[in-house]
């Protein structure tokens, strides 16, 4: 075949292609062989007697469907009289009943459980937007929060101090919410009640920087804080410290809404120096103090050697255990982003931030200061 053409191959290969299909043909045109013991067709069968399918063919077929929603809507029916609908649902359910399709009667079925899902949803979602805790859990809580702020020990004045509350106020206080939402609820209840009391500190602590202010005195100022925490509490040594380190900070005039974040980045300076260099750095602020405005030895008022006596509240010593653990809101952005093995700078700014403080329901008006915790660092050492 070399020597052909083109045209005489292709001419050759039709030949070829014709000899075989004329081969196909008469094989296709021979009986099959006898399969052995079998006959050659088979008898014809008889199915006249046969029953249709109802669900397939002919008047049966209906009679049977109208048999069966029929006796659907009976059952129904005996449902309705044990169990009362409002009129919408009502005529959701006959619906149900009388749909012939197993499969529209699943979709059906699926679609009620949703809309369940979602009426329940929004129904808790109500609840927890209209949340309020009762008046002795609001007493309980509050006195939490003053005894926090004013503790000798508090690590940071802003960070996660509202998680920290919640954590001794779930095992130690009666009438916490068990329900998520609520607790969420009162989670944003407990940031402004925070703010609202570091508010009030803070403007009491600035009122006495006033000239001739009977709280010049810092054991004077601080009774006076104290007064709120009932006559079981005593403010020590410690205390005079942490309350003539605020006034420091708020006689240098810092604005208002990053007063409490600056007050926690020297308290994490002053952490970075060790347990002795944080003490040495408060007796410095605190002897000034004593230099400026009066010697607590001149005033009525004396330091208690403990913050509470034999009469200490159960959540007390959950109290004063974990505000020496504060964390500030970027150092547990930080570990959360080692943790995940993130590389990158860190935001300094928006990511490191609490929200603003809003002064709480008893706080500061629209032109009266306006404190916000704007939580920046890392954790040091407990003191």
């Amino acid at each position: 075949m070399t020597g052909l053409s083109l045209q005489e191959r292709t001419a050759l290969r039709k030949q070829r292609q014709a000899a075989q299909q004329r081969q196909d043909d008469t094989r296709s045109s021979s009986p099959p062989p006898q399969t052995p013991g079998f006959p050659t067709r088979l008898p014809n069968l008889n199915i006249t007697g046969i029953t249709p399918n109802p669900f397939t063919s002919g008047t049966s077929s209906n009679a049977t469907v109208s048999s069966s929603i029929a006796t659907r809507r009976l059952m129904g029916d005996r449902i309705r009289k044990k169990v009362k609908l409002e009129p919408s649902s009502e005529a959701e359910f006959t619906q149900f009943i009388e749909t012939t399709s197993s499969e529209e009667r699943e979709a059906l079925l699926h679609a009620s459980i949703l809309r369940l899902t979602d009426l329940h949803a929004t129904s808790a979602q109500a609840k927890a937007s209209n949340y309020t805790p009762s008046k002795t859990l609001e007493k309980s809580l509050r006195s939490i929060i003053h005894t926090a702020l004013l503790m000798p020990n508090i690590k940071y004045y802003s960070g996660n101090l509202s998680s920290i509350i919640m954590t001794v106020a779930e095992t130690n206080v009666k009438q916490m919410p068990k329900d998520d939402d609520e607790q969420d609820a009162l989670a944003s209840w407990l940031n402004k009640e925070i703010n609202n009391a570091r508010y009030q500190i803070k403007k009491t602590i600035a009122e006495s920087l006033n000239p001739g202010n009977e709280l010049k005195n810092i054991a004077v100022l601080t009774d006076r804080l104290f007064s709120k925490l009932g006559k079981d509490f005593k403010p020590t040594l410690s205390v005079y410290m942490r309350l003539a380190f605020i006034r420091a900070e708020i006689a240098k005039n810092h604005k208002a809404d990053k007063f409490w974040g600056i007050v926690d980045d020297e308290l994490e300076g002053m952490h970075k120096h060790g347990p002795a260099g944080f003490v040495d750095d408060l007796t410095t602020v605190y002897e000034e103090d004593v230099e400026n405005h009066g010697d607590p030895a001149n005033s009525k008022c004396a330091p208690s050697t403990e913050m509470v006596g034999d009469k200490k509240p159960r959540w007390y010593q959950s109290l004063h255990d974990n505000v020496s653990k504060i964390q500030r809101i970027k150092a547990r952005i930080a570990a959360t982003k080692r943790k995940r093995g993130d590389d990158g700078e860190e935001d300094e700014e928006d990511d490191s931030r609490e929200p603003a403080d809003n002064g709480g329901e008893d706080g500061p008006s629209e032109d009266q200061e306006n404190d916000d915790p704007n939580g920046r660092g890392g954790q040091e050492e407990d003191q």
